[in-house]
């Protein structure tokens, strides 16, 4: 077995690498269509009346409300961590500072297929680990990736932030 623990589907190398090449032109094809819609419709219209940060924390919200579907059955196996709960960590622990990050990047660049590149590998990672993952994880260990890639997140959201306020202190002095 290639990955113990995951799906017998998964267990040999073409199986795995049908699995991937699925999830990056599945991530690619989303992160398109979405970004013709969030970047490329959305954005521009709110960043005419709000700042980076309350224009990507307005994004992540509708985002989060957008992708509520997807996670909506994420369980614990074990049932010590309630739906709501898990649900509420999976949609807001990540999605928006990775969309204030998007609105920042997209403002910095204006670049839609940059947006849309962005996109892509939140979308293939959550097809390829809708095949690989293996549904043993339980308590803490089903939130734990959302939170840490949360804390990464909102670390990036936070030093950008800080670059740039320091940036203009010392560009008006």
């Amino acid at each position: 077995m290639m990955f113990p623990g995951y799906y017998a589907g998964t267990t040999t190398l073409e199986g795995t690498a049908a699995i991937i090449l699925g999830g990056l032109l599945v991530g690619l094809a989303v992160g398109i269509l979405e970004e013709l819609g969030w970047t490329g419709f959305a954005l521009p219209r709110l960043r005419r009346r709000y700042g980076i940060l309350l224009t990507g924390l307005i994004m992540a919200l509708l985002w989060g409300t957008w992708h509520y579907p997807m996670f909506a059955d994420s369980t614990d196996p074990s049932g010590a961590i309630p739906n709501a709960v898990i649900v509420a960590v999976f949609l807001f622990a990540w999605l928006p500072p990775f969309r204030v990050l998007m609105v920042w990047v997209y403002d910095r660049t204006g670049s839609l297929p940059l947006a849309m590149l962005m996109h892509a590998p939140l979308s293939a990672g959550a097809f390829i680990n809708s095949f690989m993952a293996s549904g043993t994880a339980t308590g803490m260990a089903v939130l734990m990736p959302a939170l840490l890639w949360g804390a990464a997140f909102w670390t990036i959201v936070a030093v950008v932030f800080l670059v740039k306020a320091r940036r203009l202190r010392d560009a008006n002095p």
